[in-house]
């Protein structure tokens, strides 16, 4: 992990003092407030608004940095973080502590968010949940840490909010001091509340339920505490036990969620929390530390939910969805944490401090309810196909781009003078541009693939010659530069198949596969390409065996790990019927092996393989003689041994093709089937 941290430490170093900065103020503002004499349920109205803070920020973010850049605008936000702590300093009325909380909130909220879009531009496919699980450590290690500096002054004065301001304003120090300008602001898509609550309901039922109990318990312990005598050190340790539980229990939680039903899992979680606020107002009576370990347990219940509640949505989404569905979850998040403080703050004020964890056990009954109801509305989703748990700080809202659940889109970085250079030089002198291209990316080997993309869409330039030239430069990256090239002049792809092979590099057909993979859209078109090759240069069958099966081999590695949502969009089914045909037509008679082969490492194209095994083997006039049935009757035999559970499909897709060969199709069946009804079961018993 340091290698990924390495990099941006400054920008980590910010965020740990913006946060020491605020899980201060998460203390001493309620305790503030209180010792001031203002009503309970105000309290809990100023500390909501924090929430509303931050859910503005979330819908204003993308468009101020668009305005004003990174830079300007974590400047901004991390003054009016100052402002809003020093400002609290000067009177207790409360409807200027609302406005500073709003202001807060929302500054809090956008300075994580640029936090978060600058980290990405460090991260890699490899690193970013390196650098995620960085990022939420240093926010909860600077909010637990923040909080017992509570203790520092007495909580009636002023001076925790001078200390408070100062630590707001230092967090630009490191910032300002780096050399990072920050990442391109990219369009960012959202789904709907309404689609997301129909694809899982209970992922958002979940996670608006987890804002509105963490935000109950986080916004309103320090009164309870105070209510309950307990002041100084002994106060902090209230609030830290919550956040400190709140972050170490996902651990647990993460490494069961992905192991069984998460359903159950999050009802027996809930079960657990809810038995422990029903024992927490008596907890005083025994010591101080039942009390913390009952809440730590309870708060990390209600932070592993909202974790966990995401995961659950991300069982029901494609890929290229979750990054847009986490708009609305951390919206309805962070309306759960406007409502949690408001509805135990008034509870509270008429019922006395008791009724926090009384509010917090019906709301568990009301969740574990639904939990209980959704299990009996939909099946469970087998636990090797659920989506991977991610930890989620105690702030909400992560960085979508550093979640390694998301679909991974590398930042594009802006192209160096001397790289726009030779773009330009491309347009009149394409040869001379690649010849300076190449002594730029010695010089500067991070261009290597961006250069090689810009220079690849220009009108003149000869794929085959910039794929020579870059691959001088770095020849381990042959099949990173023939993808980008491709990407970028689609036409030109088989020009690069060409180069691959008459090269003989050992890298060609791992580059190859490559470039189908990255553009799907004519990946057919390149595999058939490099066929197409072997035979013009009469290629031995066996090259051209190994050849196709290493690409089977990367489909099937492709279509093993795409998710659920996922697979009705993937066409690997058709495009490896589609390669089967141009592989048979230079190597007819390898056709009933090539068939039982794609069909064993990619069983999901078992009906589309068989339909194009039909059509080899009948020839372009459908005729159906000795050699089709020979040949259906043998592909019948071998599926019933590797994809038995298929067979019946299989069948009725060569009948429905091939109505001739259903005495054939028929009789394979039956023979299956005597076979499968004489087989010894575990036991050792036959079937009869």
């Amino acid at each position: 992990m340091k290698s990924a941290i390495t990099p941006p430490l400054a920008l980590l170093s910010s965020v740990l003092i913006l946060t020491l900065s605020h899980g201060l103020m998460v203390v001493l503002l309620p305790v503030h407030l209180s010792i001031k004499g203002v009503e309970t349920d105000t309290i809990g109205l100023v500390l909501s608004l924090y929430a509303v803070g931050m859910l503005l920020g979330g819908v204003y973010t993308n468009g101020l940095l668009k305005r004003a850049g990174h830079i300007r605008v974590f400047a901004c936000t991390a003054a009016l973080v100052a402002v809003s702590i020093l400002a609290c300093g000067l009177s207790a009325d409360p409807i200027l502590w609302g406005l500073m909380r709003l202001l807060n909130g929302f500054a809090i909220s956008v300075s994580m968010a640029v936090i978060d879009h600058w980290l990405s531009e460090s991260a890699t496919k490899d690193t970013r949940g390196q650098l995620l699980a960085a990022n939420q450590m240093v926010i909860t290690g600077g909010m637990f840490v923040g909080q017992f500096m509570f203790n520092l002054a007495p909580p009636e004065s002023n001076t925790m909010f001078i200390v408070g301001g100062m630590l707001a304003s230092l967090a630009l120090v490191p910032m300002a001091l780096s050399r990072r300008t920050g990442p391109v602001v990219s369009e960012e898509e959202s789904m709907g509340m309404r689609d997301v609550f129909q694809r899982s309901p209970l992922g958002m039922v979940g996670c608006f339920f987890a804002g509105l109990l963490l935000w109950s318990m986080l916004g309103m312990l320090p009164v309870y505490g105070a209510a309950k005598g307990i002041s100084g050190f002994e106060l902090t340790l209230l609030s830290g036990a919550a956040i400190l539980g709140s972050f170490l229990m996902q651990y647990p939680v993460g490494f069961l969620s992905d192991r069984y039903d998460r359903r159950t899992i999050i009802a027996v979680l809930v079960l657990g929390s809810l038995l422990a606020c029903l024992v927490a107002p008596q907890a005083l009576r025994f010591h101080l530390w039942t009390l913390l370990a009952l809440i730590a347990v309870s708060a990390g219940v209600f932070g592993s939910l909202y974790a966990i509640s995401i995961s659950q949505t991300f069982d029901s989404l494609k890929q290229s969805e979750m990054g847009a569905a986490m708009g609305p979850l951390v919206m309805v998040y962070a309306l759960g944490a406007i409502l949690g403080p408001l509805a135990s703050s008034n509870l509270m004020k008429f019922t006395g401090p008791d009724s926090l964890f009384y509010l917090l056990c019906a709301l568990q009954i009301v969740l574990l309810g639904y939990i209980v109801y959704r299990i009996g509305q939909r099946d469970a989703l087998p636990i090797e196909q659920q989506e991977a748990y991610v930890v989620q700080g105690a702030l909400g809202g992560a960085g979508v781009e550093l979640d390694p659940r998301t679909e991974f889109n590398e930042i594009e970085q802006p192209l160096s003078a001397s790289a726009d250079l030779a773009v330009i030089l491309a347009l009149s002198e394409p040869s001379a541009a690649i010849t300076l291209a190449g002594e730029i990316v010695a010089a500067n080997p991070p261009e290597l693939l961006p250069l090689s993309y810009a220079l690849a869409q220009i009108e003149g330039v000869d794929s085959k010659e910039l794929m020579h030239a870059m691959s001088l430069i770095a020849p381990d990256r042959r099949t990173e530069i023939a993808e980008a090239i491709a990407k970028a002049w689609p036409e030109g792809a088989t020009d690069i198949v060409t180069w691959l092979l008459d090269e003989g590099a050992s890298d060609a057909h791992e580059a190859i596969a490559g470039m189908a993979q990255a553009i799907p859209d004519r990946g057919s078109e390149i595999i058939e390409a490099a066929i197409e090759q072997f035979s013009d240069a009469d290629a031995e069958p066996s090259v051209v065996q190994d050849f196709v099966e290493n690409y089977v081999e990367t489909i099937s590695d492709h279509v093993d790990s795409l998710r659920p949502a996922d697979r009705d969009d993937d066409n690997s089914s058709e495009h490896l019927a589609e390669v089967y045909t141009a592989v048979t037509e230079a190597m007819p008679e390898q056709s009933v092996e090539l068939a039982q082969s794609m069909t064993e490492a990619v069983p999901s194209a078992a009906s589309e393989v068989t339909e194009a095994l039909v059509q080899a083997v009948t020839g372009e006039d459908d005729q159906y003689d000795e050699v089709a049935s020979e040949a259906i009757t043998q592909h019948m035999s071998n599926l019933a041994d590797a994809v038995p559970e298929q067979i019946e499909d299989i069948a009725a897709s060569i009948v429905e093709t091939m109505p001739e060969a259903a005495d054939d199709v028929d009789e394979a069946l039956r023979e299956w089937q005597e076979g499968e009804a004489e087989a010894p079961d575990s036991d050792g018993q036959q079937h009869h």
